[in-house]
């Protein structure tokens, strides 16, 4: 959902490693499974003070790939997106879980936002598998200049269609 050229950021998670169950054993001796389970946040706050704009004014939007399919051995992968702050319908703000199409969120002056990537694999007795999840969300927002010349432009419509 392009709303205009503008700043642009990214959000990047990355985790990788062995889910090592080669010799695992329960407390009863026996053959064992091994789990992974990272958990990756990220809060930020959008002041409408510093942005000059009143609170609940659109400001941006976060961009969310598709999430890819489950590979062997996993058994989750989600991205949640949080709201606090401004009176919401619902704080949950978006949930996409493995082999979700992209999506977007809409940033809002004067909220909080935490992204939340949750990712599971549980590597079989007697395995040891590589895992490896690596996720990028873009933070796009318009520039000052071009809402100004929204608001300009959206200012010349007004008038054109009350003279009608």
């Amino acid at each position: 959902m392009p709303i205009g050229p503008g700043a642009s950021d990214q959000i990047a998670f990355e985790v990788a490693g062995t889910v090592s169950a080669v010799d695992a054993r329960n407390s009863a001796g026996h053959p064992a499974a091994a789990f992974v389970t990272p958990r990756g946040k990220v809060k930020f706050f959008l002041d409408a003070k510093d942005g000059g704009v009143a609170p609940g004014t659109m400001v941006g939007y976060l961009s969310f790939p598709a999430l890819r399919n489950l590979l062997l051995y996993e058994e989750l992968l989600t991205v949640q997106v949080t709201q606090e702050g401004l009176p919401a319908i619902s704080a949950d703000v978006l949930t996409m879980n493995a082999g979700d199409p992209s999506a977007t969120a809409l940033l809002y002056a004067g909220a909080a936002y935490l992204i939340t990537l949750d990712y599971m694999a549980k590597a079989p007795s007697g395995t040891d598998p590589p895992f490896s999840v690596g996720y990028m969300v873009g933070v796009n927002t318009p520039e000052p200049a071009t809402l100004s010349l929204l608001a300009v432009g959206g200012a010349a419509l007004l008038r054109r269609s009350r003279r009608k």
